[in-house]
């Protein structure tokens, strides 16, 4: 256990660290000891980045995207953060399958997207 929650902090580190200096703006750029990342987090300010990236292969997703409770989808206004957030944020995955390989891959395709 302790070595897959190893893996997968060390593909957040490097993923987060490589698209920082792309420019990337990070929800989280950094996670503290014992805290075992599910995705690192990035803002899409311009739309079109879940469906790009799912287009190289990418496993990108937004959340909660379909599973927003209804009464978010039909109040947004009264829920302004819960909307910015499922709008603008983008997760990719970095579980301990991946290796440097699919890191140097992503960061790859993210360079190439307009920020």
């Amino acid at each position: 256990l302790q070595n897959t929650q190893q893996i997968i902090v060390n593909n957040f580190n490097q993923l987060s660290q490589a698209l920082h200096s792309l420019g990337f703006r990070l929800f989280v750029e950094s996670v503290e000891n014992d805290v075992v990342p599910q995705a690192c987090v990035i803002y899409d300010d311009n739309g079109g980045l879940v469906d790009y990236l799912r287009s190289k292969g990418i496993g990108a997703w937004r959340w909660p995207d379909v599973e927003m409770p209804e009464e978010v989808t039909h109040n947004s206004s009264q829920y302004p953060n819960a909307v910015f957030f499922d709008k603008k944020l983008v997760l990719i995955p970095v579980h301990q399958s991946i290796g440097d390989k699919q890191i140097k891959y992503m960061v790859q395709v993210l360079s190439r997207w307009q920020l």
